[in-house]
């Protein structure tokens, strides 16, 4: 097994692993069905958590698994401290080192490493653009020279910004360089209130360098790059434009909306971070979607949730959501079999893939159904199809004015009592209001998340590896 190379000096400065290495000794397949079944107490926490630590492993590979790669945002209440499932995934896609250029000097000594970098990366960006692109049929020593500019470029570059396959979402762009990476796909991760700032922003702004980002391919010429980003918000800056905005990107945005407060169990993650690293370093074949499913009854009740609340949003997002959805299956199979390697029985590693691709499929598919807090994609009977738009707007006022009677709606909102009855009806059993008396009220976020995860409509996965719950 390959180690990172951190760990791998200490483990042969003597011969024998330090008492702290001895995790490496356990099996991967073993750590990858611990954190699964064990991360938490909390059925809900341990669904959340394997969903997060798939689509972070997907990242990983990037195109090179499947064309369109998921984005992945943890969502919870506002004034909650840092997300701890975001605190945990966070290390598996993200090295601090790879990304700040650790080693890069301050520019005023021009004796250092950073300070020749800094000449570097736009004099041989001339010299290689002064080349033009180069045809197959070039003569041998202009490719020679070009490949030279590239390499001492890249090599400056990394001195200066790291060179990983994940960056801190603020840095990820250069005024002059555009994207910073050479690689066809990247990580955006929103580590901190700033990244997550700038992230919003962006985003309501229909920013271009995040939805149509552009960087220097590995001939230096500019070229359209894929970029998927990881992190969590709160609810506070979720807000309905941003969730809607999200869904007009036509892209695979998994949110995963939660309420855990609790740390994750540790045990597992380190020797899971040792697994991040040699995954990343694999060539697995490239994985095209599947034209059906599993055939399985628990699978296919899911599949019809999504498609309930697919229907009502835009059939941009239905074709980039079923996409996913008909790729996970390959891509948990895929993770497994490199946790796996060739000493697990084969019935050991389809339950241990078949825990994951549930969890997976589970959190992905409750996700979803967390747009309806504003109104996306909430799933209304023929008859209330036309007051989609009201039902959003109750919502709204219930939020900011508090309760309010089922006559005031009527009032307010100009319906009929049929009709008032009706939505009422629908945003009840969506959980997003609830009836007190003759009082309507709005329930909360938490509430909401906590009776999505309970609601019959979406069973929980029952473990086959190791009978764990």
């Amino acid at each position: 097994m390959t180690t990172p190379p951190e760990y791998l000096a200490a483990a042969l400065s003597n011969g024998t692993p330090p008492d702290y290495l001895e995790f490496l000794n356990r099996p991967m397949h073993e750590a990858l069905g611990g954190f699964i079944h064990d991360c938490s107490p909390d059925p809900t926490t341990r669904t959340v958590a394997a969903t997060a630590l798939t689509m972070s492993l997907w990242q990983l590979q990037g195109t090179a698994l499947t064309p369109h790669v998921p984005s992945l945002l943890l969502i919870r209440p506002r004034g909650a401290g840092p997300d701890p499932i975001d605190e945990s995934i966070r290390p598996l896609v993200y090295d601090d080192d790879d990304d700040t250029g650790a080693h890069a000097a301050p520019e005023k000594d021009k004796y250092t490493q950073g300070y020749m970098a800094t000449r570097s990366m736009p004099f041989y960006l001339r010299q290689r653009r002064a080349l033009g692109r180069l045809s197959p049929n070039a003569d041998s020593l202009t490719q020679s020279e070009a490949k030279l500019c590239e390499k001492h470029y890249w090599r400056a570059q990394a001195t200066l910004h790291g060179n990983g396959l994940s960056r801190c979402y603020r840095r990820a762009w250069h005024p002059d360089h555009g994207l910073l990476t050479s690689r066809s796909h990247l990580i955006l991760r929103l580590n901190d209130d700033a990244d997550r700032s700038d992230f919003c922003g962006d985003f309501l702004a229909s920013s271009p360098r995040l939805l149509q980002p552009v960087g220097y391919g590995p001939d230096l010429f500019p070229a359209q790059k894929k970029v998927s980003f990881s992190g969590a918000l709160s609810t506070a800056l979720w807000t309905k434009k941003l969730a809607g905005m999200m869904l007009a990107t036509a892209k695979p945005i998994i949110v995963l909306p939660h309420t855990t407060d609790d740390p994750l169990d540790g045990k597992h993650l380190k020797l899971l971070k040792c697994f991040a690293f040699t995954w990343r370093a694999e060539h697995p074949l490239p994985i095209h979607a599947s034209l059906q499913l599993p055939s399985d009854p628990w699978i296919r009740g899911y599949h019809n949730a999504l498609r309930k609340r697919l229907a009502v949003m835009p059939v941009e997002v239905e074709f980039a959501m079923l996409h996913t959805i008909h790729s996970l299956w390959k891509v948990c199979g895929t993770i497994v079999t490199s946790a796996c390697r060739r000493n697990v029985a084969s019935d050991e590693s389809v339950a241990l893939c078949n825990d994951l691709y549930r969890h997976t499929l589970r959190g992905v598919v409750i996700g979803m159904a967390g747009y309806s807090w504003h109104g996306l994609g909430l799933p209304l009977d023929p008859v209330c199809e036309p007051l989609r738009v009201k039902a959003s707007r109750i919502l709204g006022k219930l939020r900011s004015a508090g309760p309010l009677s089922k006559t005031d709606l009527l009032k307010n909102f100009h319906l009929k009592k049929l009709e008032r009855d009706m939505l009422l009806h629908r945003l009840t059993e969506s959980h997003l209001v609830r009836v007190d008396g003759r009082q309507v009220v709005a329930t909360t976020h938490r509430e909401f998340v906590e009776c999505l995860y309970a609601d019959a409509e979406f069973p929980p996965v029952q473990n086959q590896w190791g009978k764990a719950v």
